[in-house]
């Protein structure tokens, strides 16, 4: 009896600031085919990454899949207003790896805190003993340099009728300065200072049933480096 092989899909997505060619979509491939796939940042907007399933790729534009299994690409683009650079990025633990959920864009070149908010997917937040893991990364490989500055994090969790629920945050450890919960609890002026490449590790309580989803809020400020 001949068996019928499934052409393998890929489904491709662009974060804000950009599009790709082929079209955010998906797409069906004859086995074994190689598919290029292009960024394209919009006005302001530059190239960041690449992310190939777990795999990140920071240089590759276009970049080249081969079609041997289903594959999930992911073009992000960061925001660069007269040379600006960097700005955090968010990870979430899933139980078994981090999700990338892109840059964050919270550049102001006034200095001044601005708030932005990023939807969660809630079967990518891991719940291990009511406790959520979050992870800030400042800028990313192949930057010469980038800092933010950050006052407040937040976590909501959204029920199905769209109500939100605070889960508090109760650790939060920096790669380079360790306990941070005091900067990072309250919009005022304490605040903490991220370099290139350094991380922010949070932990929230999440005491929640039936979580449709999730709201990760920030303010803070990555000012333009002219």
């Amino acid at each position: 009896m001949q068996v019928s092989i499934r052409d393998p899909i890929l489904s491709i997505s662009a974060s804000w600031g950009g599009t790709t060619n082929p079209s955010p979509g998906t797409y069906s491939y004859y086995y074994g085919t190689s598919v290029s796939v292009t960024a394209t940042p919009s006005s302001g907007y530059y190239f960041a990454y690449w992310l190939l399933d777990s795999t990140t790729y920071y240089y590759s534009n276009p970049i080249t899949v081969t079609m041997t299994a289903d594959h999930s690409l992911k073009a992000y683009f960061y925001y660069s207003g007269g040379g600006g650079d960097g700005c955090p990025t968010l990870f979430v633990w899933n139980g078994t790896a981090y999700v990338d959920y892109g840059v964050i864009n919270i550049h102001n070149p006034t200095g001044e805190d601005i708030v932005q908010e990023v939807a969660v997917k809630a079967e990518d937040v891991s719940i291990s003993n009511y406790k959520a893991v979050f992870r800030l990364r400042e800028g990313w490989e192949g930057l010469n340099f980038s800092e933010s500055v950050i006052d407040q994090v937040k976590l909501y969790a959204v029920d199905k009728n769209g109500k939100r629920y605070l889960c508090p945050l109760i650790s939060a450890t920096h790669s380079s300065l360790g306990n941070v919960l005091p900067q990072l609890m309250a919009s005022d002026d304490y605040k903490v200072q991220t370099l290139l490449l350094e991380t922010i590790d949070l932990k929230f309580v999440v005491a929640y049933q039936n979580v449709q989803g999730f709201a990760f809020v920030i303010e803070g400020c990555n000012m333009f480096k002219m």
